[in-house]
């Protein structure tokens, strides 16, 4: 029978710190560890959003839960928030209201009130629902109640919704559009790329990218029609590669390229395939103009942002789309200068798996914003083709044998830790600080 390992020292002195928090949490009955000493919640809500109607379960610390149906109109909102507030007395700050989603126009209700907002992961809500059904039912009226119930019984598993400044709602929802845009910029070209390569394959040479080729738009419009592609002059394609400063090809070329006869398709096959290039062509230039001027807001946006924005931008491999990633979906990190939080949302900190001594892996988190991850991709990948320090710490983890990704991960997470203390010091990023700091590391 082998005998337990007693805990160390520290071990010890947290554990006892967790069992006097978790004692004053219990008698509590509702705020969390960290929060043992303030406010104690009276009123517990859960609320299963929905297009038309959120069903809302009502929870005391002791009694039977209340459900409710809440609409999604603005009086309906304003009926509920005079209902919570009665409930408590006037005093908002005794209410914990639990949702999964952070962005929802009732979250934006709830904190203009001035009412404690907590968001939870969905899959984190569906461990919780088991705790009540292993069987796995599921309803809206359950989830609700499952919210509340674990407000009321998890606080510190749930993250507190914090309420933006102006500048940075804005940036939020500018960022937002624009990844939105860009997806569907993507979407359009993809779809007008493989509708090409159907009727026109030999068109694509003229096309250097896929996603934003101004050029190739303007090409495709003089020449989708095969009538005005025959009488098609020289000058007309000399003026379009003028206006965009092209010379990887001649206007001679690219004039052979669009006199090229389609393949042969069935009759009425290609006329309506050339339509659909049409407005697919139409439809990636409207959207490469509201990108830029989205690009451009981000720009206008981050020039207001203060010092934390210079900070971020100071980074090798920073741009204003990366910047904006990193103040607008982690601002409380940046904030709180959280190097773990920062980590944890980016992906760049691993997952661990330990259980006993059989199993021990270490494998990449997926669970983190996506936006963060590309941009810490971007940011990292930028930095070694132009950062003599990126490239030589990338360099060094290919050596040991890991691959591209996982070679940028570690560089993005350095980038993270130097970033964390670049905030604390108030100071930008400086190259030969950065290898003469490394070059220390290494020697110790």
């Amino acid at each position: 029978m082998s005998r337990r390992r007693p805990y160390p020292a520290y071990e010890c002195q947290y554990r006892a710190d967790v069992w006097r928090g978790g004692l004053a949490y219990l008698a509590g009955g509702s705020c969390s560890l960290e929060e043992s000493t303030a406010v104690v919640h009276q009123l517990f809500v859960g609320i299963d959003w929905a297009v038309e109607g959120h069903q809302v379960c009502l929870l005391r610390p002791t009694g039977k839960p209340r459900q409710v149906t809440v609409l999604h109109a603005a009086d309906a909102y304003a009926r509920f928030l005079a209902d919570l507030r009665r409930e408590v007395d006037g005093e908002a700050g005794l209410i914990a209201v639990a949702i999964e989603t952070p962005l929802h126009p009732l979250v934006d209700a709830l904190l203009e009130a001035g009412i404690p907002v907590y968001s939870l992961n969905p899959k984190q809500l569906d461990r919780f629902r088991d705790r009540h059904s292993p069987a796995g039912a599921k309803d809206d009226r359950r989830d609700a109640f499952v919210l509340a119930d674990a407000l009321r019984s998890d606080l510190p598993k749930f993250h507190r919704v914090e309420q933006p400044d102006p500048l940075t709602a804005q940036l939020i929802v500018t960022f937002r559009h624009y990844r939105t845009l860009r997806e569907d910029l993507g979407c359009t070209t993809n779809r007008l790329w493989q509708l090409l390569q159907r009727c026109a394959p030999h068109l694509l040479a003229l096309s250097e990218s896929p996603d934003d080729d101004a050029v190739f738009w303007d090409l495709l419009d003089l020449s989708l029609d095969p009538e005005k592609a025959r009488t098609l002059r020289l000058a007309r394609v000399q003026a379009v590669l003028k206006r965009h400063h092209i010379r990887r090809f001649g206007a001679s070329e690219a004039l052979a390229l669009l006199r090229r006869p389609r393949l042969q398709l069935t009759p009425g096959t290609l006329a309506a395939l050339l339509c659909q290039a049409a407005d697919l062509t139409a439809q990636a230039r409207v959207t490469y103009a509201a990108l830029r001027r989205a690009r451009a807001t981000l720009k206008r946006l981050l020039t207001q942002a203060g010092s934390r924005a210079e900070v971020v931008d100071s980074l090798p491999g920073a741009d204003v789309v990366v910047t904006a990633a990193f103040l607008a979906e982690a601002p409380g990190a940046l904030r709180e200068q959280d190097l773990q939080a920062l980590r944890t949302r980016c992906g760049t900190a691993p997952v661990t798996r330990r259980s006993g001594t059989s199993m021990h892996s270490v494998r990449m988190r997926r669970a983190c914003v996506p936006a963060l991850r590309d941009a810490c991709w971007a940011m990292a990948r930028t930095a070694v083709l132009h950062d003599p320090w990126a490239r030589q710490y990338y360099r060094a983890l290919i050596g040991r044998g890991h691959s591209h990704n996982r070679a940028l991960r570690s560089v993005a997470d350095r980038l993270l830790a130097r970033l964390v203390v670049l905030l604390r010091t108030g100071t930008h990023w400086d190259p030969e600080k950065a290898r003469s700091e490394d070059a220390t590391a290494t020697a110790a």
